[in-house]
């Protein structure tokens, strides 16, 4: 017999939002971004985590550049378009 999940370790939306705690809200079952507003696959931990990491990296790459945040808005429809994540990418005001 194969291993069987304990009912404990059964996750769920609301699991998963208090585990990124200020980071994602849940709206009619959908769990969102509050930065970028994007929904975001809550039923595996990758999903989420390269959901953040992409605005983490972004933001870490603009401050070791001295490129102010700002200039993310106007960098966003390239982002978007060119980018797999680009889409998640927040307005500067929100980062």
């Amino acid at each position: 017999m194969g291993p069987h999940r304990a009912k404990s370790s059964i996750v769920n939306i609301d699991i998963r939002i208090k585990e990124y705690a200020g980071i994602f809200r849940k709206d009619a079952g959908i769990m969102f971004c509050i930065y970028c507003d994007k929904s975001v696959e809550w039923r595996h931990k990758s999903t989420i985590n390269s959901h953040i990491n992409v605005i983490e990296d972004m933001v870490e790459a603009f401050l070791n550049t001295d490129i102010p945040l700002q200039k993310i808005d106007q960098l966003l429809p390239f982002f978007k378009k060119y980018l797999k994540e680009g889409g998640a990418i927040s307005k500067a005001p929100t980062l």
